[in-house]
Formats: structure tokens, C-alpha cells, sequence
């Protein structure tokens, strides 16, 4: 799960005048799933295999110029993706498992 925002501010200027400024407002989250499987290799250890299978990002942008201008711009992404390739791997303790 992935979330975020973010403030931009640009000025451009021109012989040390100010010509122009934009503000951007952006905002972003994702998800994903991605399955697995653990492995008890002893007690409280395991080995994780993990695979990204789908994801979906959104994304929004808000930018206001000097004039008052309102540019709004949202992006969708979603993708599906089995690369094997692309295998995660981990080590796990568990605190306070019992037997």
C-alpha cells in the first residue's frame, strides 16, 4: 500500500522580473495484492515467498497558476502482471506464538 501528497511551487522569471507562478497540489495512493505462502522451517521461523500480482494506482494533480487557472488532472493505473521473475523473499519471527 503506497500513499503520498506533495506541494509544488514554481516561479519563472524573465530579466529577474516575475513572469509567471504555478502552485500543484498532489495526492497519490496505491494498493496491491500480492499472495504468498510461509514456510515453518522452526518453531516461530518461517521462510515467506511472496509474488506482486495486481496493482492499482490513483493519482491527482491540482495546479493554479497566477491568474486563477485550475488545471485538475487524475490518473488511474491498473495492471496485471505474472513474472516469476519477480518473486519476493523473506525471513519471519513470530513473537509469542504458541505450539
Amino acid at each position: 500500500m503506497d500513499f503520498g501528497f506533495g506541494d509544488t511551487e514554481v516561479k519563472r522569471y524573465n530579466n529577474q522580473e516575475l513572469t509567471e507562478q504555478e502552485n500543484t497540489d498532489e495526492f497519490m495512493f496505491g494498493i496491491g495484492i500480492s499472495p504468498g505462502i510461509n514456510f515453518f522451517a522452526i518453531e516461530n521461523f518461517a521462510f515467506e515467498i511472496q509474488l506482486d500480482v495486481l496493482g492499482y494506482e490513483y493519482e491527482r494533480s491540482v495546479t493554479i497558476d497566477d491568474e486563477g487557472n485550475e488545471l485538475i488532472t487524475d490518473s488511474h493505473n491498473v495492471d496485471f502482471k505474472l513474472d516469476l521473475l519477480s518473486l519476493n523473499f523473506g525471513l519471519a519471527y513470530y513473537f509469542g506464538a504458541k505450539n
